[in-house]
């Protein structure tokens, strides 16, 4: 299994790909709902002591998330707590190091020109599914959309097939041998690699990816 990924381009991450265990992050969400529902102060205190553990009990320093007070679903506190902990128990992550991805990855194929029916739908893959995704969060989940970021849900399902088209087409592994050689880019070549892989690995691996860019 690949670990993390963590560009060299920049000491600072433009963008991050997490791999998502779904199924456990939907039971966590679940225990998190079932507590608030019920008002069941022992449920509540067993969701602050997961958060507490990660440091995650007070994500604005200002007054904490305790046991002793259960907030609504909406509560801004928690939502940024659960969206932190979903990153934190990330089974994997891509750390970009070289530009933004949704800067980068639109303008690649003026730089490797898509050859193929194949790649033009990895590519537009890429684009629908990841970066500029129109479709509904996952029920629940919406507190992972972050408003200082560009950022995007993908279910297992979704993950399979821009896996699939990764693995299937080609385009992005040609892409970083054109970097590696005639483009003489190496750098690039080798992070477009490391992202093809990372991408089929979490597709084949039935895990889900989460997208984050911040936006400043």
């Amino acid at each position: 299994m690949l670990g993390d990924y963590r560009g060299r381009g920049s000491c600072m991450s433009e963008f991050s790909l997490y791999a998502i265990d779904h199924d456990a992050l939907e039971t966590t969400v679940l225990h998190v709902l079932k507590a608030i529902g019920d008002h069941d102060r022992s449920k509540w205190s067993a969701v602050v002591s997961e958060l507490r553990r990660y440091k995650l009990t007070d994500p604005f320093e200002e007054e904490p998330l305790t046991a002793r007070s259960i907030p609504s679903w909406d509560d801004a506190r928690l939502i940024v707590a659960l969206r932190e902990l979903t990153r934190l128990r990330a089974l994997r992550k891509f750390v970009g190091g070289l530009g933004r991805m949704n800067a980068w990855l639109v303008d690649l194929p003026l730089r490797v020109t898509i050859a193929s029916e194949g790649e033009r739908a990895e590519f537009a893959a890429f684009d629908t599914l990841l970066l500029r995704s129109s479709r509904p969060w996952p029920r629940h989940l919406a507190f992972l959309m972050d408003p200082d970021a560009r950022c995007s849900y993908m279910a297992p399902d979704d993950a399979v097939a821009l896996a699939d088209a990764v693995v299937t087409n080609g385009y992005l592994r040609r892409a970083a041998t054109a970097c590696m050689s005639s483009l003489n880019e190496p750098e690039c070549g080798g992070f477009l690699a490391a992202l093809a892989d990372f991408v089929a690995s979490v597709g084949h691996a039935g895990q889900a990816l989460y997208y984050h860019e911040l936006r400043t």
